[in-house]
């Protein structure tokens, strides 16, 4: 029981720590970098986004979804062709 509890209690820590390295490693094979700018990136430029991953942005539809959610009042016509809003 000693060994149980001890493996079972190391390899419970162990299993939760390697998702982000696997999330990495899994972007790197693919030869795309993540942003160096973090969640603070503000650029759209498509060349800037095919080169950088950007895993925190959600799309829908090939869209990024806009950042204010459902509180959102925009109403031009720019903002709504470049953000979803699936709500």
């Amino acid at each position: 029981k000693k060994r149980r509890g001890g493996g079972g209690g190391g390899g419970g820590g162990a299993r939760a720590a390697p998702a982000p390295v696997l999330r990495a490693a899994s972007a790197a094979s693919h030869g795309i970098t993540v942003c160096p700018y973090g969640k603070s990136c503000y650029q759209k430029n498509p060349t800037h986004l095919a080169k950088y991953s950007h895993p925190w942005l959600s799309t829908v539809g090939g869209k990024l979804v806009c950042k204010y959610g459902p509180k959102c009042y925009q109403t031009n016509a720019a903002h709504l062709r470049e953000f979803a809003h699936p709500w």
